[in-house]
């Protein structure tokens, strides 16, 4: 199958689906926010399962390199989330979403953690 080999941050991920394979580069300048994203993911013919190899907010001077190549492999994604699970599977991966953007938002001084 075709895929893409991608280095990046001392990194080599090889993100290939049976499916689809997405390599998804996200600009966003608002007056709050000025971000540039890369997400790598994937999902099956008949969308039952969903991969996802990584997401990173994108810096000054990143540097990667995007090849194009033909592969009976794949990296192993960070996460695979079946989309016939139960409702549980599924908010977790919700859950694990929103620590992300969390992360990211509190990393960057937009929002503060309540303590209960």
């Amino acid at each position: 199958m075709i895929g893409f080999e991608i280095s990046f941050r001392g990194e080599k991920i090889i993100a290939a689906e049976s499916g689809s394979t997405f390599l998804i580069f996200t600009r966003v300048q608002t007056k709050d926010r000025d971000e540039l994203d890369l997400s790598i993911s994937g999902s099956s013919y008949n969308f039952d399962f969903r991969s996802v190899w990584g997401q990173w907010n994108l810096k000054e001077g990143d540097r990667f390199e995007i090849k194009v190549i033909e592969t009976d492999t794949s990296s192993e994604p960070k996460h695979r989330y079946s989309t016939k699970e139960n409702e549980k599977s599924i908010l977790q991966a919700k859950l694990w979403s929103f620590r992300n953007l969390q992360k990211r938002l509190i990393e960057k001084g937009l929002i503060e953690v309540e303590n209960d």
